[in-house]
């Protein structure tokens, strides 16, 4: 039996470290197995449905901390349809959610927090990525870490 390992983390910023984990993951296969965002295959679901169902039907979660907050939720349909307890208002990110869905369900969870290397300007030109962080953002993002320690 394989442990499905559901790995959690922004994107563009972070998609090295995704790529690094999940090739260390898959040196392990199959004891364990990660399952990334970026191998979900289009269907006609909502994309935050269809991650919710792919961490609903893994068994450890990886969550990846680093700079930014993410995109947010607009509408939070996850409650009725996979009864989260997760208490939230629906106005965080995707990424906050999942761990809250995970956090809320018992799963076991592995976290990392990054520490910055460079200033959030030197690793948006770096990665060639848009700084969509807005005060807000950087409040949310201060929270979550703490929420997650």
């Amino acid at each position: 039996m394989s442990l499905k390992i559901f790995i959690s983390s922004t994107y563009e910023d972070l998609k090295d470290c995704r790529k690094y984990v999940k090739e260390e993951l898959k040196k392990l296969e199959p004891i364990l197995t990660p399952i990334c965002m970026e191998d979900f295959y289009p269907i006609d679901k909502i994309s935050h449905e269809v991650c919710i169902e792919y961490l609903n039907d893994s068994d450890i979660y990886v969550l990846i901390i680093g700079d930014y907050y993410g995109s947010k939720i607009e509408e939070c349909k996850i409650k009725e349809k996979f009864g989260c307890k997760a208490e939230c208002d629906g106005n965080i990110s995707y990424t906050h959610c999942e761990y809250r869905y995970a956090r809320s369900k018992d799963m076991p969870r592995i976290c990392f927090i990054l520490k910055l290397r460079k200033n959030i300007s030197e690793n948006v030109k770096e990665n060639n990525i848009e700084d969509k962080n807005n005060d807000n953002d950087i409040e949310k993002l201060k929270e979550f870490k703490e929420e997650v320690k």
